[in-house]
């Protein structure tokens, strides 16, 4: 069996055929707790890169979220700290997801958190501007400090503006006016950066 046929197998719930064992035992059981091991560390990879997303719905929901776009996209590289943030992305996976339609936000939450990670390894420290139809930088903000929570309407268009300061990338509430302004003076950089379009 070659390596692709093996990452294969992982994923899709059948155990390859021809697998052995050195002790004996059950070579089904043991390929099946090590794909449990694999989906649950893939699970973890994502929420550590969609903490808000994550807390937003829940362990649970989140876990069959991820799985399903775990079976679907596998990684295709050994970086998980930047796994779901290329193309296919998780936050698109999410807005196909039908369980999450009952939170409309939560797809714009994981493009913000995708941005987070995107302007955070970025070569320059270059501003990004997000727009939403939801409150998703002050709905992030407010999952910083718990007491805004109950005061924060998800339900509001907002634009989120992302800047990189040392190891740290600050996200901030925009109106439209000065989205456009900051949009208008990146022209020369790529309009992803200007406007937010993420992959």
């Amino acid at each position: 069996m070659n390596r692709r046929d093996f990452a294969t197998a992982l994923l899709n719930g059948r155990s390859p055929a021809g697998l052995t064992t050195w002790n004996a035992s059950d070579p089904a059981h043991r390929f099946a707790i090590y794909r449990n091991n694999v989906v649950v560390s893939l699970i973890d990879a994502l929420a550590a890169n969609y903490p808000v997303t994550r807390e937003l719905v829940g362990e649970e929901f989140f876990a069959a979220m991820a799985r399903d776009f775990i079976v679907a996209h596998p990684p295709r590289s050994p970086i998980l700290a930047v796994y779901g943030v290329d193309t296919p992305n998780f936050a698109a996976s999410i807005a196909d997801f039908p369980p999450a339609q009952s939170v409309p936000y939560l797809s714009d939450m994981a493009r913000l958190e995708a941005a987070r990670i995107v302007v955070y390894h970025a070569a320059d420290d270059m501003p990004l501007v997000l727009r939403s139809r939801y409150a998703i930088a002050s709905l992030w903000l407010a999952h910083q400090d718990r007491e805004r929570l109950t005061t924060t309407d998800p339900f509001r268009t907002e634009n989120a503006l992302l800047v990189r300061r040392g190891d740290d990338v600050l996200i901030a509430a925009i109106e439209d006016a000065d989205a456009d302004r900051i949009a208008s003076l990146l022209t020369i950089a790529p309009s992803s950066k200007a406007t937010g379009a993420l992959p």
